[in-house]
């Protein structure tokens, strides 16, 4: 399974002259459906899934997603996923 991360930018700071200076972001987990046409986005449960046994995933849409607010800590998640698979769990 392929996994990506989706950036959102909420506000960005210029100065007077149009110069970036700094921007707020917010980072998603996203896994592409029926040939890439559409993105789901991953609900972690716990919040805190470094130091669990059993996490559980949900596929949902961008406003019940898991955000982070680096973009590291996304590619952990996606790391954590591909080697240890069987810790992400999802009940039908």
């Amino acid at each position: 399974m392929k996994f990506g991360i989706k950036r959102r930018i909420y506000e960005t700071k210029t100065n007077i002259n149009g110069k970036f200076i700094s921007c707020v972001c917010s980072y998603y987990v996203y896994r592409k459906v029926f040939f890439g046409l559409f993105k789901v986005y991953l609900q972690i449960l716990p919040y805190e899934w470094k130091h669990t046994k059993e996490v559980v995933v949900k596929y949902t849409s961008k406003e019940y997603a898991r955000v982070f607010s680096t973009e590291k800590e996304a590619k952990q998640l996606i790391e954590e996923m591909q080697k240890n698979p069987d810790k992400f769990v999802r009940y039908i």
